[in-house]
């Protein structure tokens, strides 16, 4: 599905939750942030969740680079739609949590009733 947070590795350049200045980055700024060609203001990229190991601007823009590019296992991550800011991103993120239960456990339940009562049937018969 498309934009689900995923349970295996990426890196935060295909995440919603990139952010320059608490601001979306870019499509275009992110298929061209590389050491080599980092723009000075790169230094302010953070992750909106707060989820990147011990960054700091005082430390450099290698580190954010470095930090950007890490290929990292992370349960926040929800892949990037153009046009829609960090903030939209989570609300999305958060419905998506929020609607999982209702049809879940009911599910669950159910199944669990049915098998129980095969079990019982046969039990008795």
């Amino acid at each position: 599905m498309e934009g689900a947070p995923l349970a295996h590795p990426e890196n935060c350049l295909t995440c919603g939750f990139l952010t320059l200045r608490g601001q979306e980055y870019l499509a275009i700024d992110r298929e061209a942030l590389s050491p080599e060609r980092a723009p000075a203001e790169a230094v302010h990229l953070r992750c909106y969740l707060e989820l990147w190991d011990d960054v700091r601007p005082e430390r450099g823009l290698p580190d954010v680079i470095r930090e950007a590019h890490a290929v990292r296992t992370c349960a926040g991550h929800l892949t990037h739609q153009p046009g829609q800011s960090p903030k939209q991103h989570l609300v999305i993120s958060v419905q998506r949590h929020r609607r999982r239960p209702r049809w879940q456990m009911p599910t669950v339940v159910g199944i669990l009733l049915v098998v129980g009562a095969f079990f019982a049937r046969s039990c008795l018969s």
